[in-house]
């Protein structure tokens, strides 16, 4: 009782605080309530645009912002003239509490775009939240062509790409600032950036800088990452012009929606790689003509403000020695129209071309791409005493004057002493009368060529379809023909060698088996026995013969009737008798020839059966031969050739080109052809496509000076890559074609062994035809030594000539700025620029990219060309490939 009495004691005061404290919260929360429910009744709706000034093209977002309450059903917006919907209209929500009171933001953004300059306004739509009508503002949208647009008119991961110009109209040749801004968000990463491109052939642009200045900027409610890239152009042509539109290609690292890195949720965002591409809108460019009043005669285009100095060391000189002027030009303006100035009175002075080098080297990144100076390093030579180096002149059009400039450096103080002559051995001339005398010293002229070389001959060579060696028929019927004579040649030799060996042979044993009979004259028998042996081996059916009746019947007396009896000798009267009558026997001429009859007709034979042999062979190559192109009638083909010549004289090069063209899509092809070609793709400032031309051309035979020109000048012009050739390997190979050089050396090789099979062949026992050999023995030595030189040239010439296999892989660039990359895409990083006319060699291909290496002097490079940018050098059948 005690203990439960203290507990309601203590619990009471504790029951009265819990209901004061649940009456508090109740009040707390009904007021709440209550304010809660009376800011939802207050609804605002409110219009802006993001950003507020833009370009034409360029999409900007119109917003209505709901806060309180949501639309009934979707505005509909009432643009003015020159605004229109460009997508879908887009939704997002956001929660957010202030001091407790929780409120909702709802945002509908519509993207739009202006197709003119201009002021817009924008009315107020028509908005109904819960029922009733809400008011809205306005909103103005500024459109200018200045290429300034802001950031805020891009999704939220999308790069903006700005686009300005110093200012918008110049003089061509004017060198104007150009500035490309790109701007990237904030919270995204660039893993690859490609180069940013905006020319459009009016313009010489020099190439942006690789590494930008970089700063934050916020733009509207954004911050984003700028990246400013600074340039100068200038314009080609006069006239209204449009600059862009600019791109730039871009890898972008984007953070994935989601966790992190980590379980932890500490590690770095998650990134995904996502392709975009920035674009700015084009500029209107109003480019001025440089004017044609007053302007100088030596003026080569040059557009700026310069100035010049000259100075030199060389201040104390005689007559005929050379003097060393450095010329500097500084200012601002188009460096690249600068020709070297001249002397602005040459009396008395003989100038040489000068040499020009650059005085701004280093990071075209950092330096001055306005300010620079160059320098021109010029010798001239006193001809006479004279008192000071005259003055150097240079012309140009200052764009801030509207007027064009002649600047002349002052005259530099020389003393010049007179020079001497040797007039003859021991004699000095004075140097008054030495400078009158002598000529001043000369320097060997340097090539300055400035235009290619029009070659027009008068008949075209066209090209003829051409097999390998072994697939030739005239070339194995060649070869055939040659094969049988030789070997018809063996076999008559041959049968001459075994009928005098038979001959010695049979003279041999007859004289054994004469000497026989001789030595068995003590046995009568036996000595009648070996006559008939004789005449049976050396003459067989002779032995009907009147003069041999005597020894045969003694023969047979002697061996067959007379046995038993005792053998007697012979006397030396019989024995010189039967002798004398064996000895002149001579074997019958049909025995003689019967065995080289039998090798006469094996070797006919062996010949038909090797012409039996090569005509299947001819007839299967004649059949295996690759299809050639259609050809042209040769009187239509030479018709189009004389009106291409004749357009092309015309200066109409456009006509020129689509004769010649009209040739080579009907399969007339040539190196005249491919010259008009090159010649009218030139005069259309398209020296790449000329190189190309060019480059086909070379791999016909023959020595060709103005294709090799024609190649130089374009090389200096432009510095198109291609591999290396030795000037005396290339020559070697240029005297025939492939199958010239086949022939060449097929003939060679048959004269070496004619040659060798006359001096092997030769008899060489002494008679009167061995005397004959040996009297032309050199001259068949002289034949073999030539024959095998010839030989080996023709083989090393053929081997040199370029084959199908050789050319089949090898491309011609014709963009205009390629660029080798270290990987298959626009963004990756770069190896080498590529001009056009460069002749590369395609060793991969994958989709829209090719593996290439390009040759240079020294080392070979490899890297990724876009394939629409290669043109095959040999893209024609092979069997036309010289």
């Amino acid at each position: 009782m005690k203990q439960t009495y203290r507990n309601d004691r203590k619990e009471g005061p504790r029951t009265a605080l819990r209901s004061a404290v649940a009456a508090l919260s109740l009040a707390w929360l009904a007021a709440l309530i209550f304010m809660t429910s009376a800011q939802a009744q207050q609804v605002s709706v409110t219009a802006e645009l993001s950003p507020t000034a833009t370009t034409p093209g360029q999409a900007v977002s119109y917003i209505l912002t709901y806060e309180g309450g949501q639309p009934q059903q979707l505005p509909q917006l009432n643009l003015p003239q020159g605004l229109t919907i460009v997508g879908q209209v887009s939704q997002s929500n956001q929660i957010s509490i202030v001091n407790g009171a929780q409120s909702i933001t709802m945002q509908l953004a519509w993207p739009i775009s202006a197709q003119q300059v201009g002021e817009f306004t924008i009315p107020a739509p028509q908005v109904v939240v819960n029922g009733q009508a809400i008011a809205v503002n306005e909103v103005k949208l500024s459109v200018t062509a200045s290429g300034q647009a802001t950031a805020d008119t891009q999704v939220e991961s999308d790069p903006i790409l700005q686009l300005s110009v110093a200012k918008t109209e110049f003089y061509v040749g004017e060198m104007v600032p150009v500035t490309a801004v790109l701007y990237i968000p904030r919270n995204i990463s660039v893993q690859r950036m490609g180069l940013i491109d905006a020319n459009n052939g009016d313009f010489a642009i020099q190439r942006f800088p690789q590494q930008p200045e970089q700063s934050t900027q916020r733009l509207g409610n954004r911050t984003f990452t700028a990246l400013t890239f600074r340039s100068t152009l200038s314009a080609l042509k006069a006239g209204n012009l449009k600059l862009g539109p600019a791109k730039c290609e871009l890898i972008l690292g984007i953070p994935t929606r989601g966790g992190r890195g980590n379980i932890f949720g500490l590690g770095m965002m998650q990134m995904q790689q996502e392709k975009r591409i920035a674009t700015a809108v084009e500029i209107a460019i109003k480019a001025l003509p440089l004017p044609e009043k007053d302007r100088p005669k030596n003026f080569s285009g040059a557009v700026g403000d310069f100035t010049i100095a000259t100075t030199t060391s060389n201040t104390s000189v005689t007559v005929g020695e050379p003097v060393n002027v450095e010329i500097t030009i500084s200012g601002q303006g188009n460096f690249d129209a600068i020709a070297p100035p001249t002397l602005s009175d040459a009396t008395g002075w003989k100038p040489y071309p000068p040499r020009r080098f650059d005085m701004n080297p280093g990071d075209a990144n950092t330096r001055d791409l306005l300010n620079r100076s160059i320098g021109f390093s010029s010798i001239i030579v006193p001809e006479k005493v004279m008192p000071f180096v005259p003055s150097f002149e240079l012309s140009f059009f200052n764009p801030q004057t509207a007027k064009y400039v002649v600047l002349r450096s002052p005259p530099i103080s020389i003393a010049i002493a007179p020079g001497a002559a040797v007039v003859g051995a021991g004699t000095t001339v004075p140097g008054g009368a030495a400078a009158a005398l002598l000529p001043a010293p000369t320097l060997a002229p340097v090539a300055n060529i400035s235009d290619i070389l029009l070659h027009l001959p008068s008949a075209p060579h066209w090209a003829a379809a051409s097999l390998p060696p072994l697939r030739n028929t005239g070339f194995l019927a060649f070869n055939a023909v040659l094969f049988v004579v030789l070997l018809g040649l063996i076999s008559w030799v041959s049968i001459q060698r075994a009928a005098q060996r038979r001959a010695a042979s049979a003279e041999l044993r007859q004289r054994t088996l004469l000497r026989a009979v001789e030595d068995s004259a003590g046995n009568e028998a036996e000595f009648y026995r070996r006559a008939v042996h004789y005449i049976h081996s050396v003459c067989p059916g002779c032995e009907g013969q009147p003069e041999l009746r005597g020894i045969m019947e003694r023969y047979e007396t002697r061996n067959f009737m007379a046995a038993g009896l005792v053998p007697s000798a012979v006397d030396a009267a019989t024995v010189a008798e039967v002798i004398a009558l064996l000895r002149h026997l001579r074997p019958s001429e049909q025995a003689a020839q019967a065995a080289p009859s039998l090798t006469a007709n094996q070797a006919t034979a062996v010949a038909v059966a090797l012409l039996a042999a090569l005509s299947p062979a001819t007839v299967m190559a004649e059949k295996a031969t690759p299809s050639s192109p259609p050809a042209v009638a040769p009187a239509i083909a030479a018709e189009r050739y004389a009106a291409a010549v004749k357009a092309l004289e015309a200066k109409d090069y456009i006509a020129a080109e689509k004769q010649a063209s009209s040739l080579v899509e009907a399969g007339a092809i040539g190196p005249e052809v491919f010259e008009i070609i090159g010649h009218a793709r030139y005069k259309q400032d398209k020296p790449g496509d000329a190189a190309l031309w060019y480059q086909r051309a070379r791999l016909f035979p023959g020595l060709q000076p103005e294709v090799q020109q024609n190649l130089r000048h374009i090389s200096e012009r432009i510095h198109f890559f291609a591999p290396q050739r030795d000037a005396l390997i290339d020559g070697l190979a240029s005297f025939f074609s492939t199958s010239g050089w086949a022939y060449l050396a097929a003939s060679a090789l048959w004269l070496a062994i004619f040659s060798g099979a006359y001096l092997v062949l030769a008899p060489g026992h002494k008679t009167t035809n061995a005397m004959i050999v040996r009297k032309f023995a050199p001259l068949a030595t002289g034949a073999l030594v030539v024959g095998v030189l010839v030989t080996a040239i023709a083989v090393v010439g053929w081997n040199l000539r370029p084959s199908y296999t050789d050319v089949v892989d090898l491309y011609c660039v014709t963009a205009t700025k390629a660029q080798a990359r270290t990987a298959a895409t626009a963004t990756s990083g770069s190896v080498i620029p590529v001009p056009p006319g460069s002749i590369i060699r395609r060793l991969n291909e994958r989709g829209a990219w090719s593996y290439v290496e390009i040759a240079q002097p020294g080392e070979s490079l490899r890297g990724w060309l876009e394939s629409e940018s290669l043109v095959p050098l040999w893209p024609y059948d092979a069997a036309l490939l010289p």
